[in-house]
């Protein structure tokens, strides 16, 4: 992924839920508050130049624990993605 993603609003938001749910890493890989599918579904439309008004709702879900392509409804599980800076 290129480092110009991390700049962007949508994955601020994830890095900050990050810190809020897991704590901040040290020295570790960080663990983001979202399945793969979503992370996936995030790439695209950072790659496609996503409209404003889903950015918008995208930071929205986020906010409300909703980082789940397949089930918005439920709470954070084990299938939290985790990225490491190697």
């Amino acid at each position: 992924m290129p480092l110009a993603y991390l700049n962007n609003n949508i994955f601020r938001e994830l890095f900050k839920k990050s810190e809020e749910v897991f704590g901040i890493s040290s020295g570790g890989p960080i663990t983001l508050p979202c399945d793969a599918a979503f992370m996936n579904y995030i790439i695209l439309l950072i790659q496609r130049g996503a409209a404003k008004d889903l950015e918008k709702a995208l930071l929205n879900s986020i906010a409300t624990k909703c980082c789940s392509i397949s089930a918005c409804h439920q709470e954070y599980t084990s299938q939290n993605l985790v990225l490491c800076g190697c």
